[in-house]
């Protein structure tokens, strides 16, 4: 198992395309949240020996240090953010109570009458992710 190292300094987003061939190396953890978003295809995650398959819509909330891994069943485009507890608190997003309640393992759904929102939201966190690092690059 691989542990990331990576430090992370703020909340960070990425979006990526994989395809069904794509075979994750080995499972791994890390030091901070991972939410990972289907915005299309399918995929399943392998977290604590249980399975959770996931299709557009779903997003799926990974805490600090929980072993995992994934599959690809189809092409699937995804997006993560990646964060701390702390950012949540700081930035004033909800209570640290509400943040301890929110922030536990499992797989939620976006309804589709909200995933245009949801994806823009999203979306313009990675204009911004692009245009921060422009100007540090």
């Amino acid at each position: 198992m691989r542990v990331s190292d990576e430090k992370i300094d703020r909340i960070y987003c990425n979006s990526l395309t994989r395809n069904a061939d794509y075979e994750m190396k080995e499972s791994h953890s890390h030091y901070y949240y991972e939410l990972f978003y289907i915005k299309q295809g399918t995929c399943q995650f392998f977290i604590n020996n249980r399975i959770y398959h996931l299709s557009p819509g779903d997003y799926l909330i990974i805490p600090p240090h929980e072993v995992h891994y994934n599959q690809y069943l189809t092409q699937c485009t995804r997006y993560n953010i990646y964060f701390y507890r702390s950012d949540l608190i700081e930035d004033g997003f909800v209570s640290p109570e509400e943040i301890t309640q929110r922030l536990t393992l499992g797989v939620w759904h976006a309804p589709s009458a909200h995933r245009s929102s949801v994806e823009g939201v999203i979306d313009s966190m990675l204009l911004e992710e692009s245009v921060n690092d422009a100007m540090t690059g």
